[in-house]
């Protein structure tokens, strides 16, 4: 958007809620064996394509603007249901390899039958930085999958 300043400057600006893009249907068999595990997108979708980028093969995401996005993941999560077992989704979050938010959660099945798990962060990223996602399994004895899982990241300012 074209904006003027108060002494008639004028300059471009992204508003908020420009630019968005997904991975969706994430999918991880249920494991308690430790390691880290990319997670398999089936789709995705893009605000203005040819602006960032998606790859849905490779499960990453391109910027195309630096500043603030939100980042939100959720899906369902897989669990053993019996005796109690610990649900836990350990997730990585990755910008340009490296880690950049790594949402969790754990619970006991006794307690909550719910499998859907909602995270969101707020985080500032660089033009053309590259988001991807891992599955973290890190504590023997915790388990971790994921069914339709979902990464939206949206440019906020």
């Amino acid at each position: 958007m074209l904006t003027s300043s108060s002494n008639g400057s004028a300059t471009w600006v992204n508003i908020i809620g420009s630019w968005n893009a997904s991975l969706t249907g994430g999918n991880l068999a249920y494991t308690t064996a430790l390691g880290t595990r990319k997670i398999n997108f089936t789709g995705g979708t893009i605000s203005k394509p040819g602006t960032g980028s998606i790859n849905i093969t490779n499960g990453s995401i391109t910027v195309p603007y630096a500043g603030t996005y939100r980042l939100t993941l959720f899906g369902t999560s897989l669990m053993n249901r019996g005796n109690g077992y610990f649900i836990a989704g350990y997730y990585n979050v990755r910008k340009n390899g490296s880690s950049l938010w790594g949402p969790h959660s754990l619970g006991s099945t006794l307690i909550s039958s719910s499998p859907y798990v909602s995270y969101y962060s707020f985080t500032y990223l660089n033009q053309n930085d590259v988001l991807d996602i891992y599955s973290m399994e890190n504590t023997v004895g915790f388990a971790n999958g994921v069914s339709n899982l979902t990464l939206f990241i949206e440019f906020v300012k």
